[in-house]
């Protein structure tokens, strides 16, 4: 399970209600002006069995392994026709994804 999850609001989207779900106002009249989409992150208990799914069974390409402790996990970025995968692997049992 994911525990780590990040939405970013723009500020004047904040500005139109603190919290949506109890606001009046639509949050769907906001003009969200979103552009394109940089990467989704994936979580994954098993890094080298997720890597191998997208590079030999669906031929993208993908990067090395790289340790981030700061992040407390371990990325593989997947490289996609119009975006990347982030595929993300807890390190260590205080990760912020570790489930």
């Amino acid at each position: 399970m994911l525990k780590a999850c990040h939405l970013y609001l723009p500020v004047y989207a904040t500005k139109c209600c603190i919290f949506p779900l109890r606001c009046k106002s639509s949050i769907s009249n906001v003009n969200w002006n979103l552009g394109r989409l940089n990467h989704i992150a994936i979580a994954t208990p098993d890094l080298d069995s997720s890597t191998k799914f997208y590079r030999d069974v669906l031929k993208a390409k993908v990067s090395d392994p790289v340790s981030l402790p700061d992040h407390g996990v371990i990325t593989v970025f997947v490289d996609v026709h119009n975006t990347k995968l982030e595929l993300l692997k807890p390190l260590g049992e205080m990760s912020p994804i570790n489930g």
